[in-house]
């Protein structure tokens, strides 16, 4: 989000306390990276520290249990209060949905049904697959004192959601998970459907309907002028009749095609012991946003990344 990002780049002192600082957390620009501020990087891996490209200020190769207790012994009240001000008015301006997601029609937008997800999803343990189901959940849900999330954004193998939720789902104690998948991802692992069938498990499956591969046909549209090709269903992906699958399986099918049918069709649908599959009917390019966009192809070929707080997002669709 571009208030986190704001906050980073204006900070006067990062620490970082176990995070490998990836470039989705950096930017691609590294150098650019919090500029203002001095670095502590704490990591159980030296490695991890010493791969950055960045000036780091203080290194500190420890167990993080280590870290903090002996941090605690040492604290001492900071005075920064105008800094913490600074930052509740930064987030008190932070958008999590925009106006064109919430009045969309012909389609349900996945930004606005996360925003409504919240009360649906209750205690229950949530697993995410990639794309839109990663990306949008983590952005946009908030997790209760009692709820955990499991992705794979290391990885990010297609198909992870659906086998993960099986091995979330017979560890919790009532059984029920909220598993969100796309339409492309779950073919990956389309026969474990059988294996919660087997052992009838209260598994909701939200499936998100975006007819294809929506990362990559957003990449073809940042790289490539909008030339799809195995991305969608108009140039090489062909995906199946997710009712006639769940029909096949012996699983409650469910949908919502728009906006106005999120609350009464999730309150059906959750409110079952057996597992489900909510196919939702999102608009085919509902892009990832706000996104740091880059800023073309130099005279080397090489890609000129943008800045981490020059996020933009667009008015239509």
């Amino acid at each position: 989000q571009l208030t986190s990002n704001k906050i980073v780049q204006e900070s006067d002192l990062l620490i970082c306390l176990g995070t490998r600082l990836p470039v989705k957390m950096t930017g691609y620009d590294v150098k650019s990276f919090s500029p203002k501020s001095k670095k502590v990087i704490v990591d159980i891996d030296e490695n991890e520290i010493n791969k950055h490209k960045f000036d780091i200020d203080i290194k500190i190769n420890s167990d993080l249990n280590l870290f903090l207790n002996k941090l605690k012994e040492k604290m001492t009240t900071l005075q920064i209060d105008e800094w913490k001000k600074q930052v509740i008015d930064l987030r008190s301006e932070q958008k999590y949905f925009y106006p064109k997601h919430e009045s969309l029609k012909e389609y349900t937008s996945f930004y606005y049904f996360t925003h409504k997800a919240n009360k649906h999803y209750k205690d229950y343990p949530i697993v995410t697959s990639n794309g839109t189901a990663h990306v949008v959940t983590l952005q946009m849900y908030n997790l209760n004192k009692n709820q955990r999330l499991f992705t794979n954004v290391g990885c990010a193998s297609m198909g992870y959601g659906l086998p993960a939720a099986i091995g979330a789902s017979i560890a919790n104690k009532n059984g029920k998970v909220v598993c969100i998948e796309g339409d492309g991802s779950i073919m990956m692992n389309l026969q474990e459907l059988q294996t919660v069938v087997a052992y009838d498990l209260p598994i909701k499956i939200i499936l998100i309907n975006n007819e294809g591969y929506l990362s990559i046909k957003m990449t073809q549209e940042s790289f490539f002028n909008g030339q799809e090709f195995a991305s969608g269903s108009d140039n090489g992906v062909s995906l199946p009749n997710m009712k006639n699958i769940s029909n096949a399986f012996g699983i409650e099918y469910h949908s919502i095609k728009n906006n106005d049918e999120i609350d009464q069709v999730m309150e059906v649908a959750m409110g079952t012991n057996k597992p489900s599959i909510i196919e939702v009917f999102t608009h085919p390019y509902e892009r990832h946003e706000p996104k740091v966009t880059h800023k073309g192809i130099g005279s080397d070929g090489k890609i000129i990344p943008g800045q981490l707080t020059d996020m933009s997002i667009r008015e239509g669709f």
